[in-house]
């Protein structure tokens, strides 16, 4: 028999780069694996925290009725709407234009209607018109008050004299006494 002359290669060891290479990213791995992990834990259980709390929030919505407005809301709302009304400045204009000729006799203020009415007396209608005219002007865009507008006009004869020794030559004289009502609206 003949003898073999078996040559084995010689294994090669890796370099100690290549091993301290291998565990950074093995390190690496495991690191990015558990960031993963507790990142998920973290999201898991803040849906959970939100969907304990959106049921608390339905539940609270379902067991708790809607109030009813008390008894007095709508004369207190009304009270409210009196209070913050524009009578002060409305005054202050009548006051403002106040001229001879032309009397205010009457004014209302309607809360619920969010108006004021004033009833006037006058004997031209040139000074009504003019009065009128006078309350507009002192207004400006500001003031919570709105223009002022004439809504009703009728003359009624005063009570007249018959007298034959009048200056019409015995004809009857009557002065005529007129009723005007202008209103405006708040803003």
């Amino acid at each position: 028999m003949k003898a073999v002359d078996a040559q084995l290669l010689s294994t090669r060891r890796a370099s100690r780069a290549v091993w301290i290479t291998m565990g950074a990213l093995t390190v690496c791995a495991l690191l990015a694996g558990g960031a993963a992990l507790w990142q998920a834990a973290r999201v898991g259980g803040l849906r959970q925290e939100m969907a304990t709390l959106a049921a608390s929030l339905q539940a609270n919505r379902d067991t708790v009725p809607p109030q009813p407005d008390p008894v007095y809301a709508d004369s207190a709302r009304l009270f409210l709407r009196e209070r913050g009304a524009a009578w002060a400045p409305a005054l202050r204009s009548l006051e403002g234009a106040a001229m001879v000729g032309v009397t205010p006799v009457r004014v209302e203020f309607g809360a619920q209607e969010g108006n004021a009415r004033v009833e006037l007396e006058y004997h031209d209608a040139t000074a009504l018109y003019e009065y009128l005219s006078r309350l507009n002007d002192g207004l400006s865009p500001s003031q919570s008050i709105g223009r002022w507008s004439l809504s009703e006009a009728s003359m009624e004869p005063e009570r007249g004299s018959h007298s034959p020794s009048a200056p019409t030559g015995g004809a009857a004289t009557s002065e005529t006494l007129s009723m005007a009502i202008i209103e405006s609206k708040w803003r």
